[in-house]
């Protein structure tokens, strides 16, 4: 067991190549691999793609020590980044990774256009507008496109080119049309029909946005005008109430004045100076009655015709008489 040891070589770095070196077409070439190493014995070799491991099947064929690998014929799934891990019971290695590149399609061919509406292979669009459509496809290289009308099992060429533009006011109310894919190098081709329908789209539409648009500047027109409103009834009641005015008199008022006796009205009797006549209405004793009721509290009320100077000098005099003097 020592001595089985001691023989082993660790390997070395593997190399892959390729053949052919250039670029393959899908179905039509094959590939092959081959992993070596400058050092080590009893070397065992393993293959990889994108790091999953490469095992035998119907297209894929290793060697007896798995030292070489052969694709045949390459498809599509092939693409990607191989690499070979080398290793003994002393060491182990990997490869640099080397890209296989496969020319390859037309696959899954449609055509898309972000106007109008869409409805499996129905295209709806305005009159008069300008459209445009693409033809895409899962392809390597890129692929040649052309544009083909039908008309009474007729067909026509109209134009190259990944891109078609349509003028819809130059067409009628519906129309057929097919996209040919061409792959110049794999040969293959692939094409797809698609109808136009000139019809009016907008009237929906435009409807709900004039509504939208009309509803924006009116809800506008509201809010500004509450504004205004509350702003008005703001300065009319400052001016009306004055809460600032108001707000200061009670509390720069005196204390006399918030907080006093309760006034009968007469307690300054120089307010009830002035002019007075008494008239004697013949017939009218209930009014000639009331009237010496009123006189009651002077000290005698023997002539009814009483004076001005009779009534005057009755009144409790007060200092506020010498305004009077």
């Amino acid at each position: 067991m020592r001595c089985h040891l001691s023989c082993l070589v660790p390997v070395s770095v593997p190399v892959i190549k390729k053949s052919p070196a250039t670029e393959v077409v899908e179905d039509k070439e094959n590939v092959m691999w081959m992993c070596s190493v400058e050092n080590g014995t009893r070397v065992r070799y393993r293959w990889f793609q994108d790091d999953r491991p490469v095992r035998a099947g119907a297209r894929h064929t290793l060697s007896p020590d798995n030292s070489s690998l052969v694709i045949s014929p390459v498809r599509k799934e092939d693409i990607g980044e191989y690499s070979c891990v080398v290793e003994n019971f002393i060491s182990k290695e990997t490869s640099a990774p080397v890209a296989l590149n496969i020319f390859y399609g037309p696959y899954n061919l449609a055509v898309k256009s972000d106007q109008g509406l869409q409805t499996g292979g129905v295209f709806t669009v305005n009159p008069g507008e300008l459209v445009f459509f693409d033809c895409l496809a899962d392809s390597n290289p890129p692929n040649s496109c052309a544009w083909i009308s039908k008309t009474n099992n007729a067909t026509e060429v109209l134009m190259t080119g990944p891109r078609f533009e349509v003028m819809t006011y130059k067409l009628a109310h519906t129309e057929e049309f097919l996209c040919r894919a061409f792959n110049n190098v794999t040969q293959k081709q692939d094409e797809t029909e698609f109808t136009l329908v000139v019809a009016n789209l907008g009237t929906g539409k435009e409807k709900h946005f004039q509504e939208g648009s009309a509803a924006s500047p009116l809800t506008a027109i509201v809010i500004v005008s509450l504004i205004v409103i509350i702003c008005m009834l703001v300065v009319l009641f400052r001016k009306s109430c004055h809460p600032h005015r108001v707000i200061m008199n009670i509390y720069n008022r005196p204390l006399t004045d918030q907080k006093g006796p309760h006034l009968s009205g007469h307690e300054d009797a120089t307010e009830d100076f002035g002019i007075y006549e008494f008239v004697a209405i013949p017939g009218r004793a209930e009014s000639t009655l009331a009237s010496n009721r009123s006189l009651a509290g002077l000290e005698s009320a023997q002539d009814l015709h009483t004076t001005i100077y009779d009534v005057i000098k009755h009144v409790p005099e007060t200092p506020s008489q010498s305004l009077l003097k």
